[in-house]
């Protein structure tokens, strides 16, 4: 008799400690925890209302809330968020459903563990 274990994928989540280090570089560590901390939130805000579109079905409004996720997770280092954002927009434009559901599930898995992941890189000395 074979067992049937669940599958758990693991995503490898980059952030860019050099990009942070730069970003408290230029502004100072006060100013740059600000700006990355708004920035956190606004990402926060942007997961949420991609949640809601998600359920409407929005093609146009999820491409365009992924576009701003990936500039925003850009700005301060959240590599791997920013690529699957930027993945999921050009999904929602190309209208394919399949594609666009395994972006959504990557997504998903990546989305709020990059934002902690952030906070981690970011108490670490950079």
């Amino acid at each position: 008799m074979s067992v049937v274990k669940p599958f758990q994928h693991v995503e490898m989540i980059v952030v860019d400690r050099h990009l942070l280090a730069a970003l408290c570089r230029r502004h100072g560590l006060r100013r740059a925890e600000v700006r990355i901390a708004g920035t956190a939130a606004d990402i926060s805000a942007e997961m949420d209302r991609m949640q809601s579109v998600y359920h409407r079905g929005g093609a146009a409004e999820m491409s365009a809330c992924a576009q701003a996720l990936s500039r925003h997770a850009a700005a301060i280092g959240l590599t791997t968020l920013a690529r699957v954002t930027r993945d999921l927009a050009l999904c929602a434009d190309s209208g394919d459903g399949v594609a666009f559901a395994a972006v959504w599930a990557r997504f998903e898995r990546i989305g709020a563990r990059s934002v902690r992941m952030l906070w981690s890189a970011a108490n670490q000395r950079i």
